[in-house]
């Protein structure tokens, strides 16, 4: 995380992750409990939490895909990509993923057309 900021600035690392990431990092460091506002698990874990729950994902299309790397080009900085893995679009940065999106409706919920 900190590498892909640093190399997406031209600001040094240390101003990048004082805005960024200060209080998400205390937060998962040093929370325990109900107090705690951010958790970062891996994408499986998320996607088996809802498939638990009763929810089942939706597609997001190639339209989101396209858009999102349409955004991610106007901003040309290299070792950045994006990635459509089990349903989901993940930004990564030299390899490894930094942040993913799903769309999950009810499973058990069906909408009726009028």
């Amino acid at each position: 995380m900190f590498d892909s900021l640093e190399a997406s600035s031209a600001q040094p690392e240390k101003d990048l992750t004082q805005l960024y990431m200060k209080r998400e990092i205390c937060n998962i460091v040093s929370i325990e409990g109900p107090a705690r506002m951010e958790s970062h698990e891996p994408l499986a874990k998320w996607r088996d939490r809802l498939i638990r729950a009763g929810f089942k994902p939706l597609q997001l299309g190639p339209i989101a895909f396209e858009q999102a790397s349409m955004m991610l080009s106007l901003f040309s900085v290299e070792g950045y990509c994006v990635e459509e893995k089990e349903g989901c679009l993940t930004l990564g940065w030299d390899g490894g993923p930094l942040i993913a999106t799903s769309a999950w409706e009810s499973a058990m919920i069906k909408l009726k057309s009028p």
